[in-house]
């Protein structure tokens, strides 16, 4: 089911068992489309390469109070000015959330539980600006990682709110264009997946922005002190000192 330019309304529908390759997505909305998922339950569709339960590509995605389990992504999306996810369960997907260029995605209130390589996976565009001001009220339990991924490039000035419960996930590499800022405010939590890896490269500005009753912090993944068992492997790592990742 293709939001192919046009728009896609489900509400207490159940999509199971579905698989279109060429779309990437059980239920997707492209090249302009509108997608809204209200009250219903996207779960068991293909599970290999980049499918996904949910498929959006430059289009808008609305999803509420709905349940996204046992597929490869929960929901993938490549592209989008418009994201609301509010008030759902994602459940034991190999990923919960994937999104690569987003400029204000809404992640609010959501349940992120057993998934196997992740929680939530954003990577930045150079090309758009992305704000993580409407990320808030989420729940990450038994997830590959229990944080928010984050690499690719800032190519727009940027903040990164202090989100409560969510640690950032340095992973795979973030690179501060030249002439570009990175903000980081008070209160937020970053973490670091490696030193090869998980590493901050800095061409513009970085701006670490916290005060004497609100620190920024920035540690280790394999840190369970600050943000809790981020790695999700209980007592089996423990952070050293000249090894932030």
């Amino acid at each position: 089911m293709v939001a192919e330019g046009g728009a896609v309304s489900i509400d207490h529908t159940q999509v199971s068992q579905s698989g279109v390759t060429t779309t990437y997505g059980a239920v997707a909305a492209r090249n302009g489309g509108t997608l809204t998922i209200a009250n219903s339950t996207i779960s068991d569709n293909a599970d290999a390469g980049n499918y996904a339960g949910v498929y959006v590509n430059s289009a808008s995605l609305s999803l509420t109070n709905s349940t996204v389990a046992n597929n490869r992504y929960g929901v993938r999306v490549d592209t989008t000015s418009a994201l609301n996810i509010t008030d759902n369960t994602f459940d034991s997907n190999q990923t919960g959330l994937y999104i690569d260029n987003a400029t204000a995605p809404g992640i609010v209130n959501n349940v992120f539980e057993n998934n196997s390589i992740e929680a939530i996976n954003l990577v930045l565009d150079a090309s758009m600006s992305t704000s993580f001001a409407n990320i808030s009220g989420n729940t990450l339990t038994n997830n590959g990682v229990n944080g928010l991924k984050i690499s690719g490039t800032v190519g727009r000035d940027t903040t990164f709110s202090a989100l409560a419960g969510l640690p950032y996930v340095i992973w795979n590499g973030l690179t501060i264009n030249a002439a570009r800022t990175l903000t980081i405010q008070a209160g937020a939590l970053l973490k670091f997946s490696s030193p090869a890896f998980g590493s901050i490269t800095v061409n513009g500005t970085l701006l670490a922005q916290g005060d004497s009753g609100n620190q920024v912090t920035l540690t280790s993944v394999k840190d369970d002190v600050h943000g809790g068992d981020t790695n999700n492997d209980g007592s089996a790592s423990t952070p050293r000192q000249g090894r932030l990742g």
